[in-house]
């Protein structure tokens, strides 16, 4: 473990929505903040290649689809 020091987050999420990520990243057995900072560290990661990537785009296009 680095000796960074860190630094905490706070975003505004429904209810659902965090019980369903938080059970989502248990089945997976990982908690929702190390699965947070994986995906924090793709999203750079793409971003420094000049790869666009918007990770809720499939969703979206699901529900629009839907209506």
């Amino acid at each position: 473990m680095s000796n960074q020091k860190k630094a905490f987050c706070h975003y505004g999420v429904s209810e659902e929505l965090k019980h369903q990520f938080v059970s989502a990243a248990s089945a997976n057995d990982r908690v929702a903040s190390q699965v947070m900072r994986d995906l924090m560290r793709e999203y750079i990661f793409r971003n420094s290649k000049g790869r666009f990537w918007d990770p809720g785009a499939e969703i979206k296009r699901n529900l629009i689809v839907k209506k």
